[in-house]
């Protein structure tokens, strides 16, 4: 959470346990991801004006478990 919570927490109940839900650390951590890629675009973009990162966020969030094993199971990777 932000610092402003924080502070005012501490202020008014210095004896409680600070607590951040599961709903707002995923909001904060998908913000600071959509920051960091528009930021890469822009660098990797290097003013040709091209999307080159497109589709990269699905990259990052996608489970690579999952992922690995639904490409083992896609008959490009098998030989005919």
């Amino acid at each position: 959470m932000g610092p402003a919570y924080i502070s005012a927490v501490r202020a008014n109940i210095p004896d409680a346990t600070l607590v951040f839900d599961h709903f707002h650390i995923i909001k904060l951590f998908n913000e600071k991801l959509t920051k960091l890629r528009h930021d890469l675009q822009r660098e990797a973009e290097n003013g040709l004006g091209k999307p080159v990162l497109k589709g990269i966020r699905w990259l990052l969030l996608k489970n690579l478990t999952t992922w690995m094993t639904s490409a083992m199971n896609v008959n490009v990777w098998t030989k005919h």
